[in-house]
């Protein structure tokens, strides 16, 4: 693994932190942004380091669309953060339905 690479998983979550909340109260943050997020670092922890499989990484990136939504990001945004996560991690073709379904917002 190369060690300037973030992990799967850091990826997912520096998307997360990195995103303002756009629109939600507190306790829809905690509700859809906080618990999936905790959800998430639980699953890099129980990893350590590692790539989750393939459903768990699909999992995940679904989960990191509905976050991003829920804080209330574009969807071109949602879409550019989903794309990049896909190509530095090499999930382009193992997981395109996800990035398609990011689009479902555009016009």
């Amino acid at each position: 693994m190369n060690p300037h690479k973030p992990t799967f998983i850091g990826s997912v979550l520096k998307a997360i932190a990195c995103t303002p909340n756009l629109k939600l109260d507190f306790d829809s943050y905690d509700l859809l942004v906080m618990q999936p997020t905790r959800q998430i670092r639980a699953l890099g922890d129980e990893l350590k380091g590692q790539q989750p499989d393939l459903a768990k990484t699909r999992e995940v990136l679904c989960q990191l669309r509905d976050i991003l939504d829920a804080k209330g990001l574009d969807p071109k945004e949602t879409m550019d953060h989903l794309g990049e996560i896909l190509e530095m991690h090499q999930l382009q073709t193992s997981c395109s339905e996800i990035l398609e379904s990011a689009t479902v917002g555009l016009s």
